[in-house]
């Protein structure tokens, strides 16, 4: 609106300039010059303009222009760039090119496609959200960047991811290359507006997936052994898969996997199928589940994701210790009595110093205490506090039970009634727990399944162990002890990322795996290694002894690409330009403006001074 009022400010300074030039009547003291004043126009018919009209007139144009809040805009975008480098994008679009692959391609081509004053910031999504660089980058460096990228064992949070890069409001553009749904991102369709998400899919192909869920390995105090496997298919329809176990024989070269057996399995889409194999030995140092469909159609892709169709499993004899925190004694509690487990006496600071990761327990008891937080393995705590989030009230003396199911487990060749209560704490049944053994004073033992791992929460003390002394309490310790050594969740196997310490520990090899065998990853300082890959892995330790380590991943929203982005979308909004985009002017033109005017004051009064009467000219 101000630039309107520039050709207004110029005509004004003229027309000044004008009315200055206009003749005036003044007495002389000749009659002839005044006879030729009066033939005089009254004023100039050429406008002749002296320099200060110049310099006025800068002075007065830097303002007008100030006032109109004149900008440069940078001819570079600052563009961030996110791929998404989570597990689903492992999926296979072609025999030889993944997701990932193919999102790295098309940020070379958008990169290419761009101006070359551009400047990117390169981000990744997993495992957790990354800057590769700390600062912008010429396209040339960014697309040398993109050859580093690699897939991880890891979920994208591409939802709050987007979120985080858009709160800095450094970019122009944040260019997504994700195989998730927008609507799966933000339903309230939510995202920065300034947001693009290019296609990757650009057929109708069938992206379908199998994967093996779960494991477990169950070897109870009896040496009852068997082996559960969890597959499921993400697939449009019922098809036919196989499974095939394998067992390892190590050599001088690695491990070399040979069959064992093999089964034919029907999976529905989306449905976990269990397969048992009865009387399973384990004879072996490890072995490998591998799950393949039975048959192909051209149209379909059904094992896009590799990796989530292999399974390790290590069954090591060491890993049937059992820790107590307790301010009793193992021998007081009467756990030495159970020759078949070991059991280990452990503080609040071992578990602080997070000395469970190291996979030396089976299974944790939390006597007359509790975890800080729920634990990831399998947990039985007895006579949790009054002030526990697991207690609903206070003691009560000698109560009577009211009900209990009978089909569980935990009260396998167990009289409920037999059992002679004292006291109990009555327990809140947290929303994943089941009810096994109830009262008139409230729940008594609940039982399930949290966070992938057993937990067991008894309201009454099971302890000491007195075996034949009391026989119904007995069978019931026995039976919570079997239910919780059976689950190898924590025991045969680990979920990446994992970081071990060991005594001694100097190096870690990956024996086996989809991608990458033979990786080798040094242990700090302490001792310790993060082992972020699924596969076999070899924890090598002093004089020339080893530990062997199976690792694995799964995570549901990452192994179904039933719903994969198949559309090219750019959020539409007009965004303005931010001050990272444009220069203002306007300060500029003040200063200058100021700077002049001052220049001119000093010549005027220099002048002034000059002309004083009685100066010499």
């Amino acid at each position: 609106m101000a630039l309107l009022l520039l050709p207004v400010a110029f005509g004004f300074l003229i027309y000044v300039y004008l009315r200055h030039g206009r003749g005036e009547r003044r007495v002389v003291s000749s009659v002839l010059i005044m006879k030729k004043l009066r033939r005089q126009s009254v004023s100039r018919k050429k406008f002749f303009p002296p320099p200060r009209f110049f310099i006025e007139l800068i002075i007065l144009s830097l303002i007008t222009l100030a006032l109109s809040g004149l900008y440069l805009q940078k001819n570079s975008r600052h563009i961030a760039v996110l791929i998404d480098n989570s597990f689903s994008m492992q999926s296979k679009v072609t025999a030889n090119k993944t997701l990932l692959d193919r999102a790295i391609e098309q940020a070379r081509a958008m990169i290419d496609n761009s101006p070359g004053s551009n400047h990117y910031m390169l981000y990744v999504t997993s495992p957790k959200l990354m800057a590769l660089t700390k600062e912008f980058l010429s396209g040339r460096a960014t697309k040398s960047l993109l050859g580093n990228i690699r897939s991880e064992a890891a979920e994208d949070r591409i939802g709050s991811a987007i979120k985080k890069i858009s709160q800095t409001g450094k970019y122009e553009k944040i260019i997504v290359f994700s195989d998730k749904k927008i609507e799966a991102l933000s339903p309230d369709g939510k995202l920065p507006a300034n947001t693009v998400f290019p296609r990757l899919v650009r057929s109708n192909k069938h992206l379908e997936n199998l994967a093996i869920s779960s494991l477990s390995f169950g070897r109870d105090i009896r040496s009852e052994h068997s082996l559960k496997i969890k597959a499921v298919g993400y697939t449009s329809r019922e098809i036919v898969a196989q499974i095939l176990l394998e067992r390892a024989d190590f050599t001088t070269s690695g491990p070399a996997f040979s069959e064992m057996l093999s089964k034919t399995i029907r999976l529905n889409p989306g449905q976990p199928q269990e397969v048992r194999i009865e009387n399973f030995k384990a004879t072996a140092d490890a072995y490998r589940v591998k799950l393949a469909p039975h048959s192909i159609n051209s149209q379909y892709t059904y094992d896009a994701i590799d990796s989530d169709s292999y399974f390790w499993f290590v069954p090591d004899q060491a890993q049937t210790t059992i820790g107590l925190i307790s301010p009793y004694t193992i021998n007081e509690l009467g756990l030495n009595r159970i020759n078949t487990l070991k059991f280990k006496k452990l503080n609040s600071t071992q578990l602080k110093t997070d000395q469970l990761t190291t996979g030396a327990f089976r299974a944790i008891i939390y006597h007359r205490t509790i975890p800080p937080v729920l634990p990831r393995y399998n947990s039985l705590i007895v006579l949790p506090p009054v002030d526990s989030p697991f207690a609903a009230g206070d003691p009560t003396d000698e109560t009577t039970l009211s009900h209990w199911d009978s089909s569980h487990a935990l009260l396998s060749y167990l009289n409920p009634p037999a059992l002679k209560i004292s006291s109990l704490i009555p327990l809140r049944v947290p929303i994943w727990g089941n009810e096994i053994i109830n009262s008139v004073s409230g729940p008594a033992l609940i039982a399930g399944v949290s966070r992938d791992a057993r937990v067991v929460i008894s309201g009454f003390e099971i302890f000491p162990f007195q075996g034949r002394k009391n026989p119904a309490l007995s069978i019931l310790t026995l039976n919570i002890l079997k239910w919780l050594t059976e689950s190898s969740l924590t025991g045969i196997y680990r979920t990446v990322p994992y970081t071990i310490s060991e005594d001694q520990l100097s190096s870690a090899d990956l024996l086996d795996s989809i991608a990458a065998a033979g990786t080798r990853v040094a242990a700090e300082s302490n001792s310790t290694v993060t082992l972020n890959r699924p596969g076999l892995w070899k924890l090598n330790l002093a004089n020339n002894d080893y530990k062997l380590v199976a690792l694995n991943y799964f995570n549901s929203a990452e192994s179904d690409n039933r719903n994969i982005q198949k559309v090219s979308v750019t959020l539409p909004a007009v965004r303005e330009l931010s001050g990272n985009d444009k220069t203002e002017l306007n300060t500029f033109m003040i200063a200058l403006a100021a700077a002049l005017l001052f220049i001119y004051a000093v010549y005027q009064l220099m002048v002034w001074t000059r002309t004083l009467p009685g100066r010499l000219l």
